[in-house]
């Protein structure tokens, strides 16, 4: 892989459509412009139809060309689009023919990668973009966006910033031994440090969030026999996916579906009833719903409001252990029994026949989430399991600083633990890789990108 090189690769899906976008980048692309296009240059960012013409002379297709000029381009290498007609004949004979010019395939990612080494974007802003092309949901995108306009590398900038104010005020110390720092400057310095240290720990932290909006949140439904939990699930999801029967214990596993709630994507499961039991196989379905409820996000703890309060319910779902939970009682079409005398704004009283109810139902689902996780889509990071690694070996060689604060040679130390931390934040944004590193990043990027 040499970043001389002119590469090309198909911008669009493979397969016959109606348009197809061949993307080249490199110094030949000048060249190609002008001889396979008879584009008049300099000519940057302007569409022209023109025909695609080979070495040989032969009309490949009549295609839209775009030239970039090298440094007003994605990748920052001159780079030539072709808009063709979406025959993979042409497309390939068109490739065929950049290779006989002197051009090679790209690689996975390789356009992004060209970007990065020109200095056109960060590595944070490279990783969002591979998210923005694959995210599932609103949240993961909404977010992979504000990592995209930079924002990760600005927050990391300004605690950088700090870092080397700090560093500063040491080394005056270590400049100047016989005017040792007064104990009430050491503690200032401490206190600095301690604010930098919550700010890494913080960001650190939305790694959590990060891994949720790119997965799925699972959000379960339990409560005793026939209190509406399957015909719930089936009117959430809008099909009927569970069966709904009138006798008692029918639902013995669980079934689960996905459903897009404004910005989250959650995977929504219907399991079996929580009640004592003398049947083999009805107990093992209630035991795989206990098994659940320790794994999932949310509950949503379903009661039958037509009857009285259902005894050892909650005990036998067992204790809270910080799982979210949203209490739905169901049947508030018929006469009520169900006596609770505690008010919460995470209770609803619904008829899970309703439409306007089962709408609440989401809308409450949708802001306990937003709740739960915090997310604010004008405010959130996409923080990486990569990024949290090297936050995590920052805040360690800090903590480290910190506690050698103490006489004059505790202050030199402490420079040496704050200039690794500062190479593991340049780390996060590109400041400092290798090879290896890009490689890792770029292979799982889509080629054409």
């Amino acid at each position: 892989m040499d970043i001389s090189d002119t590469i090309f690769a198909l911008a669009t899906p493979y397969g016959s459509s109606a348009l197809a976008i061949v993307r080249i980048s490199g110094p030949l692309c000048e060249k190609i412009a002008q001889e396979a296009c008879s584009i008049p240059l300099p000519c940057s960012k302007v569409a022209t139809l023109r025909n695609y013409r080979s070495l040989k002379r032969d009309c490949i297709d009549q295609v839209v060309a775009t030239y970039f000029r090298k440094g007003h381009s994605y990748t920052g290498d001159a780079t030539l689009e072709l808009c063709t007609h979406g025959n993979p004949l042409i497309v390939e004979l068109i490739f065929q023919d950049l290779i006989e010019r002197g051009c090679r395939a790209a690689e996975p990612g390789e356009f992004t990668r060209n970007a990065f080494l020109n200095g056109r974007i960060d590595l944070t802003q490279a990783e969002a973009i591979a998210t923005m092309i694959s995210a599932s949901s609103k949240a993961e995108l909404k977010v992979a966006n504000n990592n995209l306009k930079g924002r990760l590398r600005e927050t990391l900038l300004s605690i950088q910033e700090k870092i080397l104010n700090l560093k500063a005020k040491i080394e005056v110390g270590i400049d100047f031994p016989e005017e040792d720092i007064p104990e009430e400057d050491r503690k200032e310095l401490s206190n600095e440090l301690k604010d930098i240290l919550r700010e890494l720990n913080d960001l650190a932290g939305q790694a959590e969030q990060t891994n949720v909006f790119k997965g799925q949140i699972k959000v379960l439904l339990v409560g005793p026999p026939n209190v509406g939990k399957s015909t719930l699930f089936n009117e959430l999801i809008g099909i009927d996916r569970a069966l709904v029967s009138p006798s008692a214990g029918t639902t013995r596993d669980y079934i689960s579906n996905e459903l897009t709630l404004g910005d989250f994507k959650i995977e929504l499961i219907d399991a079996a009833g929580i009640r004592e039991s003398d049947n083999r196989l009805e107990n093992a379905g209630i035991l795989k719903t206990l098994s659940l409820a320790k794994r999932a996000d949310l509950i949503l703890c379903i009661l039958d409001s037509s009857l009285p309060f259902p005894d050892g319910f909650f005990e036998k779902l067992g204790p809270n252990d910080g799982i979210a939970r949203i209490i739905i009682e169901n049947k508030s079409d018929l006469t009520r029994r169900l006596k609770t005398s505690d008010k919460d704004e995470w209770r609803l009283s619904i008829c899970s026949k309703d439409n306007s109810d089962v709408k609440k139902v989401k809308t409450l689902i949708e802001k306990k989430l937003t709740t739960l996780f915090d997310y604010d889509p004008k405010c959130n990071l996409l923080v990486e399991s990569r990024h949290r690694k090297h936050l995590m070996d920052a805040v360690n060689n800090l903590c480290n600083a910190q506690k050698n604060m103490i006489g004059l040679k505790g202050l030199e130390l402490s420079t040496c633990d704050i200039d690794v931390a500062m190479n593991a934040l340049g780390e996060i944004v590109g400041e400092k890789t290798n090879e290896q590193v890009l490689d890792a990043l770029f292979k799982n990027f889509c080629i054409g990108k």
